[in-house]
């Protein structure tokens, strides 16, 4: 066959000689010992010393892209992610735990909503939980997965600033479990074919700003009349001759948009629910805990969600949470 065997970018030397085999093909080998005759110098003793050798078709100029795009495919899981948080010592053994079998419960509701119209787990159950909501099958599910093994007595009572961790699993067309344990916002895709979760989102920062808000306008006349001028402003055309978007679906999806895109979501007191609607502890503190590490900001109007001291387990609270920019526009209309 004509042409020119290409360089290669390492070599195997072998022990007491000056000679190596370019690391070719099995074909491109077999060409080459078979015209060439090896003399007392080629001789191969047991074992072999592997070396790096330059390649003359390799420049030093080259050698850095080679590794960047090296690193492009390196894939990391949950699990080896968990690992190293642990020995760097951010997070301790037992909170890596906590973080794995969360994670298993992640995949195993994952598992139940891809069968979940087979299986008749859509709709609701036909009870009442403790806030006098109707409960979705999926919910009651996805509580016993959480709860089976639980036995424990903790203090829960504390302000978000005492928080170590916290994350949230999206479950649509693709599974994201997004966490951060206190240096950054890290989110992880699970892999079909292998059920790993695999980062895909490293260090998340939220824009600074954005134009898309997130309120339920149906609820526009319950409101004070500092957040109707609020939303009046972001309804007018700005500096691009465009008003922000409007974008509410009143689900988790929206703050995990916010993180990669900006914007504010606010989900204000009103005349009918003058506390707010959405609970402090285990809704408004983990979002806006993974929403401060991102780099944007959580209030309820008055102060910081984090610095709020809860009295009771499901105490409920206003939120307007986003990009930094954004929620500062908002506390001044609502100063």
């Amino acid at each position: 066959m004509g042409g020119t065997i290409p360089a290669a970018s390492s070599r195997i030397l072998f022990p007491n000689s000056p000679s190596s085999v370019s690391r070719l093909s099995p074909h491109h080998l077999l060409s080459r010992f078979n015209n060439t005759t090896l003399g007392q110098s080629h001789t191969v003793t047991p074992g072999i010393q592997c070396a790096a050798v330059g390649s003359v078709a390799t420049s030093p100029e080259t050698i850095p892209d080679v590794k960047r795009k090296k690193n492009e495919f390196e894939i990391e899981n949950l699990t080896t992610w968990l690992l190293k948080q642990e020995q760097d010592g951010i997070i301790d053994a037992e909170l890596t735990i906590v973080l794995s079998s969360i994670s298993l419960a992640c995949k195993r509701i994952a598992s139940l909503l891809q069968r979940s119209s087979i299986s008749n787990l859509t709709g609701g159950q036909g009870t009442i939980n403790v806030q006098g909501e109707d409960q979705k099958k999926l919910d009651v599910i996805s509580n016993e997965l959480d709860q089976a093994k639980q036995k424990c007595v903790v203090s829960v009572c504390q302000p978000g600033s005492n928080l170590l961790a916290a994350g949230y699993c999206l479950y649509s067309s693709s599974v994201v479990f997004t966490l951060s344990t206190g240096k950054g916002v890290f989110a992880f895709t699970l892999d079909p074919t292998f059920g790993e979760f695999v980062l895909t989102h490293a260090d998340i920062k939220i824009p600074r700003s954005g134009k898309i808000y997130s309120f339920n306008e149906g609820n526009h006349d319950l409101w004070d009349d500092n957040l109707k001028r609020y939303l009046h402003h972001l309804r007018q055309p700005g500096p691009n001759g465009k008003p922000y978007s409007g974008r509410y679906i009143g689900c988790l999806g929206e703050i995990h948009r916010m993180l990669l895109y900006g914007g504010i979501y606010g989900n204000p007191k009103n005349k009918n629910s003058k506390k707010g609607n959405l609970r402090l502890l285990y809704e408004c503190a983990p979002m806006s805990y993974l929403v401060e590490q991102a780099g944007g900001k959580a209030t309820d109007g008055n102060q910081r969600i984090l610095d709020i001291q809860p009295t009771e387990v499901h105490q409920r609270t206003p939120i307007f949470i986003g990009s930094p920019v954004e929620v500062e526009k908002l506390e001044k209309y609502l100063a």
